[in-house]
């Protein structure tokens, strides 16, 4: 199949499809009474989750994951090529260019049986205090009104006006921007990527070099992720 002139499905990238394993109901950790974050997805049910993200992304004929770039996506789409377009909401930007009408919904759930559509960060941004700073209650005052004045004036001027107001053609669209907001999961696991070893993101990877099983994957990491996520707790348990 070529990008240029077939007619494709859905088209995956990187990070839509690290999504799917979040909207499929993926929790990588779960805390315990302490508020220690500790790895448990190593289960049948993930091995469930990992077998439909292995099976749609590699194995359906007229998905394509990664090969085709934005200018040809948006080719496709005003061609009627491409069905659907799994993407972060910030691309709503981008099809304001197109001659072709087109809406907005959530990722898909697993099944039936999945009670709430979940959708995901793509990536995150925090700050924090360095342990030099003397006056710490002060710092922290001011990095919480900071973040309170960024709620109040910088996202709306995005959501309401550049996504909603510009990105979307249709009301259907708007309300349905706001269920992708309203049950967006931030992972623990992602969000400490660096500390972690990218823990979250291996096991995407193991859906793009095509392993129809993560257990052997797991296995080579497991010491190694449970150490780190001791090592991070302690960290944060210092901080108190």
């Amino acid at each position: 199949m070529t990008s240029d002139a077939d007619c494709f499905g859905a088209s995956v990238g990187l990070h839509s499809g690290r999504n799917l394993f979040y909207s499929f109901g993926l929790r990588l950790t779960s805390a315990d009474e302490a508020g220690r974050y500790h790895y448990d997805y190593s289960n049948d049910r993930f091995e469930n989750l990992y077998s439909g993200v292995h099976k749609l992304t590699n194995l359906t004929d007229g998905v394509d994951y990664d090969k085709m770039s934005v200018d040809q996506i948006m080719s496709a789409m005003n061609e009627n090529r491409l069905l659907y377009w799994l993407a972060n909401v910030r691309n709503a930007e981008t099809l304001r260019s197109l001659d072709s009408d087109f809406g907005i919904i959530p990722t898909p759930k697993f099944d039936e049986n999945q009670e709430n559509y979940i959708s995901s960060n793509l990536g995150t941004s925090y700050f924090a205090i360095p342990n030099y700073v003397t006056d710490t209650d002060r710092a922290a005052i001011i990095l919480e009104a900071l973040n309170y004045e960024s709620h109040r004036l910088v996202r709306p001027a995005y959501y309401d006006i550049v996504l909603k107001g510009k990105g979307t053609r249709d009301e259907d669209s708007e309300k349905m921007l706001d269920l992708v907001m309203d049950v967006s999961y931030i992972d623990f696991v992602f969000v400490n990527a660096a500390a972690l070893d990218y823990a979250a993101e291996a096991v995407f990877d193991a859906i793009i070099a095509r392993k129809d099983s993560y257990a052997s994957s797991y296995e080579k990491r497991q010491n190694k992720d449970n150490k780190l996520m001791e090592k991070l707790m302690d960290s944060y348990a210092e901080m108190n």
